[in-house]
């Protein structure tokens, strides 16, 4: 319901941005000025800036809401550097016009807010390709972590993390080969997975077979293991938001059978022990347990029945 709140806000923001925008290529050229340039550049900054509600509201035909999704999903992140560079922009001049130190006039020239728009552009239009390369790359942070315990023949374990995977209309078959090399390339004894490895759509998805079988080649001495994250369930989202429901929330089913195919062990509040050396507890998720009014077990609780003498490693999101 926040979305929905917050929805008249995001358009003034956006009719902001456009009049920036508009006002800044008008100053460019009289060519940006022309009746037809304006209400095609309009007719698609609309198209755009909406798509987060239409691909929201419109699922079929699948082709058509990918695509809306796609384009949601870039536009968000952009949005958000345009809004940002402008609105500091915007307070810098603001600032400046109550400064007698400054030239008024120079400030409020043509000239002025032509190069401060160009610079803004080449600001954002770098940031945007910068996070997009970025996100193709998955990158490896390394951690020493001693416990006061006895692992038995375990003395060392070499664990891999990963968390907040986020498979859907961004993420998908590419990433995780990419992920799978770096995870074997590490020789992990154990994978534990923090959750969110869905982005609240398995249908979200391209090729999840496909994407089962690459996970199903991660090679570690005991396995992987996963636990759920709050995006783990079947729930209408919106630019973020999710909207409450009366029904129990949940995993899809299919979630949990695609990581039975992609050779995951899941552990809900629930605990192993690996080669009688050290116990792996994987929790339920806090706020999926919060929405659907039930509480999850405590550490005390998971670790009341368990010998305390050995390593007791949780994962948890």
């Amino acid at each position: 319901m926040i979305a929905l709140f917050l929805s008249p806000v995001y358009l003034l923001v956006n009719f902001y941005i456009l009049r920036w925008i508009l006002k800044w290529m008008g100053a460019c050229t009289h060519y940006f000025k022309k009746k037809w340039f304006r209400v095609v550049f309009i007719a698609a900054y609309a198209f755009v800036s909406t798509s987060l509600l239409t691909a929201f509201l419109i699922k079929e035909p699948v082709i058509l809401h990918r695509f809306l999704k796609t384009v949601s999903n870039l536009y968000l992140g952009t949005f958000l550097y345009i809004l940002l560079t402008v609105a500091v922009v915007d307070l810098i001049r603001i600032i400046m016009r109550h400064l007698k130190c400054v030239d008024q006039e120079k400030l409020r020239s043509r000239r002025t807010f032509v190069l401060t728009g160009t610079v803004c552009a080449i600001v954002i239009i770098s940031l945007s390709v910068y996070g997009s390369l970025h996100a193709r790359h998955i990158y490896k942070t390394g951690y020493d972590v001693t416990i006061d315990k006895s692992g038995g023949t375990d003395q060392s374990l070499k664990i891999a993390l990963v968390a907040d995977m986020h498979l859907g209309y961004s993420i998908g078959s590419w990433h995780m080969k990419q992920m799978v090399a770096k995870i074997n390339a590490m020789e992990p004894d154990i994978v534990c997975i923090a959750g969110d490895i869905f982005d609240n759509e398995f249908e979200a998805i391209k090729n999840p077979d496909e994407i089962a079988r690459t996970l199903s080649r991660i090679k570690s001495k005991y396995g992987v293991y996963a636990c759920w994250g709050n995006h783990d369930i079947e729930e209408p989202i919106l630019a973020g938001f999710t909207f409450g429901s009366q029904k129990k929330i949940g995993a899809d089913t299919q979630m949990v059978d695609f990581l039975k195919a992609s050779g995951i062990t899941l552990l809900t509040d629930q605990t192993v022990l690996i080669n009688d050396n050290f116990y792996l507890t994987g929790r339920e998720d806090y706020s999926v347990t919060k929405k659907d009014k039930e509480t999850r077990k405590t550490p005390s609780q998971l670790t009341e029945k368990l010998d305390k003498s050995k390593p007791v490693i949780f994962i948890d999101h």
